[in-house]
């Protein structure tokens, strides 16, 4: 349409041109390219939307002019040119500040975009830049300068817009951190956080679920927001049920150590009983001092020495009654061997393998049969009941065992 109406604007003044070429009368050529002029400038500010009747106003004037040079009028066509350009001036103040307006909305829009997407952090520099140039807007809009504010606040979102995109293009750091929370929840959970710390672990499993959303709809403020919830109630959480792990764990330990202290063991294992009240009061010094992963292990340190204590009885009833052996019939091809307690030479795998199959590097036959109760080649307890897997060596050395018992 615009295009049409320059076309027409164009073949006017030709025609405006030739009649003033071939009459004396003088033609308002001034006038009409003022109020042209004018015209465009208004329509720069887009008054067909904002002024729409003093725009139509404008243009018919505009057009009355060049019929009246066509009729020869002169005198009313530069009347109407002058009347058209009041016109535009007219509609021209009435839109710019609308114009201005609006592009401060459009670009206060875009900032909120950009925020959002957390844009002051991740993108700082150009989310800086963009609330500069938003403030300079409203301070032009403030002292009517509404042509410049309406051009700044189109920078301005121009920039929100960039300042957004390069925000997107790091949502991978919230990603990264909802996993992370998630991990800590995972390791709150092994050590009991539902008994521990439940109401941690709930907050802690809502706010990563609702950073988990944001991030997918994009709301990566609120995202990091929620995240950091998790994330402190998360660790809260890990370290109250580490905490809580420790004091049972301790607990169980202190009741083993008392079963081990009365049991017939205690005088049979005395080294292991020593071991275990110390690893327990290493245990609960560390609790004092919140090394809780430290203090657990201690405690189950204490709990497996003193659960030794405790298998050690059964050696001792057999030893007390100076009879029976070691090694017992088992599975289809295997003998049971109980481990015994000898203070001046304790039993090893090296030593029983030496003794069944007169190799002590056959020790991971052995190992590799029992590795259900096994879990440190380095230490077997008295009273475990091994097996041994059969060979024809390993039942000579067995008969030769009974006979120097």
């Amino acid at each position: 349409m615009k295009v049409y109406k320059k076309a027409v604007y164009i073949v006017m003044f030709s025609a405006i041109l030739a009649l003033s070429l071939n009459c004396r009368e003088e033609v308002p050529i001034g006038e009409m390219s003022e109020a042209k002029l004018a015209i465009t400038r208004a329509q720069s500010v887009k008054a067909e939307k904002y002024a729409p009747d003093e725009m139509k106003a404008a243009t018919e004037k505009l057009v009355a002019s060049h019929a009246f040079i066509r009729d020869e009028e002169t005198g009313d066509a530069a009347g109407a040119a002058v009347a058209s350009k009041e016109k535009a001036v007219e509609a021209y103040n009435k839109a710019v500040p609308l114009l201005a307006k609006d592009s401060i909305a459009a670009a206060e829009n875009d900032m909120q975009n950009a925020t959002n997407v957390y844009a002051e952090v991740l993108a700082k520099s150009s989310y800086s830049e963009a609330k500069n140039s938003l403030q300079e807007a409203n301070q032009l809009f403030e002292n009517k300068q509404y042509y410049s504010a309406h051009v700044k606040a189109e920078d301005a979102g121009r920039k929100a817009r960039a300042a957004r995109e390069a925000s997107l293009g790091r949502k991978s750091i919230l990603r990264d951190s909802i996993e992370d929370v998630n991990v800590t929840i995972a390791k709150a959970k092994q050590y009991n956080a539902e008994q521990h710390a439940p109401g941690k672990l709930r907050l802690a499993e809502e706010n990563a679920q609702l950073a988990g959303n944001s991030l997918n709809s994009l709301k990566l403020k609120e995202g990091f927001a929620a995240v950091e919830i998790a994330k402190v109630n998360a660790d809260d959480a890990y370290i109250m049920s580490l905490k809580g792990t420790s004091r049972v764990t301790i607990d169980e330990a202190r009741t083993l150590v008392a079963q081990a202290e009365g049991s017939p063991g205690a005088k049979v294992a005395a080294t292991d009983l020593a071991m275990a009240k110390e690893s327990l009061k290493s245990s609960e010094s560390l609790l004092l001092e919140s090394k809780y992963r430290e203090s657990i292990s201690a405690a189950e340190d204490s709990k497996r020495l003193a659960q030794t204590v405790i298998a050690a009885s059964s050696s001792a009833s057999v030893s007390a009654a100076g009879a029976g052996s070691s090694v017992t019939e088992g599975e289809a091809g295997y003998r049971t061997y109980t481990v015994k307690y000898r203070p001046a030479n304790r039993d090893t795998l090296w030593g029983i393998a030496k003794k069944f199959y007169n190799n002590g590097f056959q020790w991971k036959k052995i190992y590799n049969a029992n590795q259900s109760i096994i879990n440190n080649p380095n230490l077997i307890r008295p009273g475990w009941k091994l097996k041994v897997p059969v060979e024809e060596k390993a039942k000579k050395a067995e008969t030769k065992d009974e006979a120097a018992q």
